[in-house]
């Protein structure tokens, strides 16, 4: 598990592009590495502050996906960013920005704003640096309104990009750091409790009325009261499917880094088995050259005289005048 580095994070950053795939890989990347935040967090702002015009929107982007992901994960992230979000929104904005990247700033405002990333009066705030001649009473009225124009045909666009992006994913050779069993195994969990396994709020709208969905039944509406009736119908409908809607992208974008993880668990795992592989190949080798020796070390040893079956002299050694006569007959006197 590699650690972090200021020099990782800053090529990353530079090879970072607006794709979906590129944005998500950085993100859990930093996720990852949460313990240095803040450090993280200022390199940020300040290779914001450095990047061209054009490529600000990316770090907006990027730092979108990771406050998202991170509010219940690595709420510290979350709290860093928010810290640096205003330097950031006014920095870009002292940069002359188009008007298609104004509105995917404000776009991510009114995200967060729905989505609960930050709390309310924040959101004001930085709406307050893209709108410096609007007042603040205004804010909460023209927003939303604008949200239910342009936010939708973007979702279905986004989630359309996240599919593509998915699939592409497992045929990628790109890969992001992988996961200890721990961490894979706290991120499996955090499925459990899905969206899509929520029977009782799928029950919920199942059970909404047909009226709510049918335009021509605005026809038989008759007086005020039936027609407040249907309206309060209508909105609650749309707040149980709007937060219904946003906590599935949620587990679309969950499980796709959890696939992401699968995926990369499993190509250390591949990689860890191949070098295991080949340690128990060498030793193995090893093993059979020690057992040739040790063959051969038996044979020797079964070759050698038995010592046992020697011929044992148990006579005593010869004294000093034995010596002494046997020169003698030797004529050595």
């Amino acid at each position: 598990m590699s650690t972090f580095q200021e020099g990782t994070l800053l090529k990353k950053l530079i090879d970072l592009n607006e794709t979906q795939q590129s944005i998500q890989t950085l993100s859990l990347w930093v996720i990852h590495h949460r313990k240095h935040s803040k450090e993280i967090v200022q390199i940020w702002i300040r290779e914001l502050q450095k990047a061209k015009v054009q490529r600000k929107l990316i770090f907006l982007y990027l730092a979108n996906d990771i406050v998202q992901n991170s509010k219940k994960k690595a709420p510290e992230l979350n709290k860093d960013f928010r810290d640096v979000m205003q330097t950031a929104y006014k920095h870009t904005m002292r940069s002359k920005p188009d008007d298609k990247t104004k509105n995917a700033m404000n776009r991510l405002l009114d995200i967060w704003k729905e989505r609960g990333v930050f709390e309310e009066r924040f959101i004001i705030q930085l709406k307050r640096v893209m709108n410096p001649d609007k007042s603040d009473s205004a804010e909460p009225t023209v927003a939303p309104k604008k949200t239910v124009e342009t936010e939708a045909p973007v979702t279905k666009k986004s989630r359309l990009e996240r599919f593509e992006d998915l699939k592409e994913e497992f045929t990628s050779n790109d890969t992001i750091e992988p996961p200890t069993c721990e961490e894979l195994v706290k991120s499996l969990k955090n499925l459990e409790n899905s969206a899509s396994g929520d029977e009782v709020v799928r029950n919920e709208i199942a059970a909404l009325p047909s009226e709510i969905s049918d335009s021509d039944y605005l026809n038989k509406i008759k007086d005020k009261r039936e027609a407040r009736k249907l309206k309060k119908q209508v909105e609650d409908a749309v707040k149980l499917i709007s937060d219904y809607n946003g906590r599935l992208e949620d587990e679309i974008a969950e499980r796709k880094k959890t696939s992401l993880l699968i995926k990369s668990f499993i190509s250390k795992q591949k990689e860890q088995l191949t070098e295991a592989t080949k340690k128990l190949d060498e030793q193995e080798k090893r093993l059979s050259h020690v057992d040739v020796v040790r063959k051969e070390l038996k044979e020797h040893i079964e070759n050698l005289p038995d010592i046992s079956r020697l011929p044992s002299d148990d006579s005593p050694l010869p004294s000093a005048g034995d010596l002494f006569n046997a020169k003698k007959e030797l004529g050595l006197e």
